[in-house]
């Protein structure tokens, strides 16, 4: 098994890309302060020419090459680039113009976007390098040739056990890391899990990431919403504005997000039982609200039932992940992944082989492109505080 990647990024010299003035691309620059007035509308430009502009062929800002769309979805669009100044693939993310049609929500966009840039380098995240207003707030992030997870367990690539354990360590490091940086990512699924075709794992969308309230002791086992509640939680969630039903916590879905890491685990725990045996623990029909499943879980009708011949050890880690209440579940990780790693080395071939990532503070090029978000919003005192930093 080979040791994972070192991941070099590059550092973006804001003189590369842009100026703190408003670039005459760039149609949504707030330029300035951003009003607080709620529901202020951007220019009808959002959505229009340039939104629809990124067809494979088309140079955007002289800088970005559109090789490929990537995949579409209800949030909005992944493209695949080449930066002409890094020389390099990235991948852009683009939102539905929807997603985005007022300043505040702009604004809070690209924080959300900015504290997956905080978070710095680590071999099992994705890197976020920078958020830039091309027509929309435009997301530039780490491309990975692999696919995701869920193809990989799609194409049975996820052959033995080795390859369980090795997938469910990176995925708790990552995680791991992330919870240590005051992040609860709210979507974990094989799908936000993208593949190095040598078999690097890197968790990736952190759009729905909540900052804060780690430390908060989890909610109780909440009760189900009725009425009105129920329905505007389930749009929600059916639009991708809370997460991924299928691996979402009891309490995700019932306080319509307001969640600690404890959710993580759940998808976690759901994750680690679809890599073992093939498929998610419970299985809901398409389109299906999640309701009647999770009030029978809370009522006590749903115990976690292993497939036979899963090793005890995976066994034991599912179960405590998977406790309709969050108050029961681990609390962090830690112990979790030192178990999936003391079980990976009772398989014979010596301890787990990839080295975990170093704790480091945020680095010059983390801060450097944290500014160049906010130059392109506007934001002087902000971006040139971040750029002197």
């Amino acid at each position: 098994m080979t040791a994972p990647e070192d991941p070099k990024k590059p550092e973006l010299q804001p003189s590369q890309t842009l100026s703190l003035a408003p670039s005459p691309q760039n149609t949504l620059t707030l330029g300035g302060a951003v009003p607080s007035g709620e529901g202020e509308r951007l220019p009808s430009g959002a959505g229009g020419p340039l939104a629809a502009g990124w067809a494979p062929g088309a140079v955007i800002d002289d800088l970005y090459e559109v090789r490929s769309v990537l995949g579409e979805g209800g949030f909005g669009t992944v493209h695949k680039v080449y930066h002409r100044a890094w020389k390099m693939e990235l991948a852009v993310k683009s939102p539905r113009a929807d997603r985005v049609s007022d300043r505040r929500a702009l604004e809070l966009f690209v924080q959300e976007a900015n504290t997956w840039v905080g978070l710095g380098l680590h071999p099992h995240i994705t890197a976020c390098y920078f958020v830039r207003v091309l027509g929309l707030p435009r997301i530039f992030v780490e491309y990975m040739e692999g696919g995701s997870l869920s193809d990989w367990l799609r194409l049975g690539k996820v052959r033995d056990l080795r390859a369980v354990l090795d997938m469910a360590v990176q995925l708790a490091r990552a995680m791991e890391y992330a919870h240590g940086r005051g992040l609860v990512h709210r979507d974990l699924k094989p799908g936000n899990c993208l593949m190095t075709p040598g078999g690097t794992l890197k968790v990736t969308d952190f759009g729905l990431a909540k900052v804060g309230g780690l430390e908060d002791a989890p909610e109780a086992a909440p009760e189900p919403p009725k009425g009105a509640k129920i329905a505007r939680v389930r749009e929600a969630t059916m639009t991708g504005r809370l997460g991924t039903p299928e691996y979402m916590a009891p309490e995700q879905w019932y306080q319509a997000g307001k969640v600690t890491r404890a959710a993580d685990i759940w998808a976690f725990g759901v994750i680690l039982h679809e890599l073992a045996a093939g498929g998610r623990p419970f299985e809901m029909a398409d389109g299906e609200p999640p309701d009647t499943f999770y009030v029978r879980m809370l009522e006590g009708g749903w115990r976690y039932e292993p497939p036979q011949g899963m090793p005890e050890g995976l066994v034991r880690v599912i179960v405590s992940c998977l406790a309709p209440d969050p108050a029961q579940r681990p609390p962090d990780l830690r112990a979790l992944r030192e178990s999936l790693e003391e079980s990976y080395a009772r398989l014979g071939e010596g301890p787990y082989p990839r080295e975990a990532g170093r704790d480091t503070p945020l680095s010059a090029d983390v801060l450097n492109n944290q500014g160049v978000s906010m130059a392109d919003l506007g934001r002087r005192d902000e971006a040139l505080r971040l750029f002197t930093a």
